[in-house]
């Protein structure tokens, strides 16, 4: 894949990969010692060029799945992909794709791949291409990272070595975001970002902290400011 797919052991991940994801029939597969399930989703029905990115890559994750399956002496395996939509509109598409991947003998997988697509360069969108270059690109990243360190650092399963490293004001290292709702109709309310279990400590729960689109504002691509406005009302789901 294109992207790195953050990824942590949980023991009850394919429980946590069960939500709804969209009224759409899912894919099942059934074959070998492989039993896989993609939930496909109607919501992003609106981004056809996102969703065919999307198949693509669903077919190389089960196929991967496949011949892991097929080694000699390989366990059964579980796979299960869900899509949770977050943002679609006519410049930016935005979606939460969980991989929950189990072994009959040994530990569950899980990744979390937060996707935000730019449907005019046909690529994926990072904070760089959102915010103003220069200056206003070094603010923001800066004022980024303050809020997550804000809303991450007291919490008690979260390790300071880990939210440093999680948090460094770089746009390579701050990419794994959707575009968050907002209570404005057609609008972007910010940007959540997604932290995989163990990621920020050895004991950490996953995390989603939103950044209100105010916060960022001041430092967006002007021709970029009117797809903002309003507040996050939701993660993807």
């Amino acid at each position: 894949m294109a992207r790195v797919i953050r990824a942590a052991a949980l023991a009850a991940v394919m429980a946590a990969a069960a939500g709804g994801a969209g009224a759409a029939p899912a894919i099942v597969v059934a074959e070998g010692g492989l039993k896989a399930r993609i939930d496909a989703t109607d919501t992003l029905a609106g981004a056809p060029d996102l969703m065919a990115l999307l198949d693509e890559e669903n077919a190389a994750i089960l196929a991967e799945a496949r011949a892991r399956a097929a080694e000699p002496g390989a366990a059964p395996i579980s796979l299960r992909i869900t899509l949770a939509p977050a943002h679609v509109g006519p410049r930016f598409a935005s979606a939460l794709r969980t991989v929950a991947l189990q072994p009959a003998a040994g530990p569950a997988e899980l990744f979390l791949d937060p996707i935000s697509w730019d449907r005019a360069t046909g690529r994926m969108l990072r904070l760089d291409a959102l915010l103003a270059p220069g200056r206003p690109l070094r603010e923001g990243l800066a004022r980024a990272s303050q809020s997550l360190r804000a809303a991450l650092g007291a919490l008690p399963d979260v390790a300071p070595q880990a939210l440093d490293a999680a948090t460094v004001p770089d746009a390579a290292v701050l990419q794994a975001f959707t575009l968050a709702p907002s209570d404005a109709p057609g609008r972007i309310g910010g940007l959540i970002f997604h932290f995989a279990p163990g990621e920020l400590g050895p004991d950490a729960a996953a995390r989603q902290v939103a950044i209100p689109q105010a916060v960022l504002g001041p430092w967006l691509r002007p021709e970029l400011r009117a797809l903002f406005a309003g507040a996050p009302t939701r993660g993807p789901r």
